[in-house]
């Protein structure tokens, strides 16, 4: 499949922090301040550690959605240490980031179609656990995506391709996505959207003055694809059930005296050349400068990075 009509984005969709606070409180007071931010109508906080008594804590994870830059990110911190005060510089504990193909003509089968193929001929599923499900299934609610034909339905039944667990260090999803927080987007903003996960021993990142230097490019791997080669007759019978070809699971690794690729594939190199300027992009745009009052930021709170 070709990819020169789709538009091409990366955008991080979220970034988790830890906050840690001199004095106890509990997430409704966090949630109830990040909203008065303007940073969402919802915001997801969770308490590390809390009392059994009143559910308090003097720790809090919660995430920021589609950053536009660390330097917003760091404002929006800035505005929290002013109401809790800070025990200790927050720390990043997840990210997500996404590369997102639009369609300029709007062609809902286009995107159908991508979703398939990004799948397909992905060259690096980081997990051989694989499955479709909803934004929040249950384990008994995935299905594994063993052959082509649970991929199809899968996608026409615009569920997430999930590879890993959401606990892993890495997580991928691949998924057709009209919504965003349950509610339905413009036409114009439909795309087929690639996710990766990172947290733990994979982690980019763990302070704001880190993520303003980090080189997005440098994920490229987790946003790698293939393409048919020339198939023989055998081949291209064997690609109407297969789900993946672009990644050489660990048995047919062994199998195939190890060699990492299957020899029916080559390399996409135009559309991974176009993903890497995209996460290079993505780089240009978190390096937005700062710009803090600083005479109106109590001497307690932290400046997280410098203007």
């Amino acid at each position: 499949m070709e990819y020169g009509d789709l538009k091409i984005i990366a955008a991080i969709d979220w970034v988790e922090f830890e906050v840690s606070l001199v004095n106890a409180s509990n997430h409704q007071t966090l949630s109830r301040a990040l909203r008065s931010f303007q940073v969402a109508e919802k915001v997801w906080v969770e308490p590390v550690e809390p009392t059994s008594k009143n559910k308090t804590s003097r720790k809090f994870r919660f995430r920021l959605h589609d950053p536009k830059s660390c330097a917003d990110s760091q404002i929006i911190l800035t505005k929290l240490g002013s109401r809790f005060e800070f025990s200790d510089e927050p720390e990043i504990t997840a990210v997500e980031v996404a590369v997102d193909f639009f369609s300029p003509s709007h062609d809902a089968e286009r995107l159908v179609e991508a979703t398939i193929s990004l799948y397909t001929y992905h060259a690096n599923l980081v997990s051989e656990n694989r499955r479709a499900s909803g934004r929040e299934a249950t384990t008994g609610q995935a299905k594994g995506i063993l052959v082509r034909k649970d991929l199809l339905n899968a996608v026409h039944s615009e569920l997430s391709l999930n590879i890993g667990n959401v606990s892993d260090a890495v997580h991928q999803r691949i998924y057709l996505k009209k919504k965003n927080k349950q509610l339905h987007l413009p036409i114009a903003e439909h795309r087929a959207r690639v996710e990766v996960t990172l947290q733990h021993e994979n982690l980019p990142f763990t302070t704001i003055e880190q993520w303003s230097k980090f080189q997005f490019s440098s994920l490229a791997n987790y946003f790698k694809w293939r393409k048919d080669s020339v198939l023989t007759p055998l081949q291209q019978c064997l690609r109407s059930v297969q789900a993946n070809v672009g990644t050489v699971e660990i048995a047919q690794f062994e199998r195939l005296a190890r060699r990492t690729t299957l020899s029916s594939t080559v390399a996409d190199g135009r559309l991974n050349d176009r993903v890497y300027d995209a996460l290079r992009s993505l780089t240009t745009k978190q390096r937005k400068p700062v710009k803090l009052q600083k005479n109106r930021v109590k001497a307690h709170v932290p400046l997280l990075l410098s203007a």
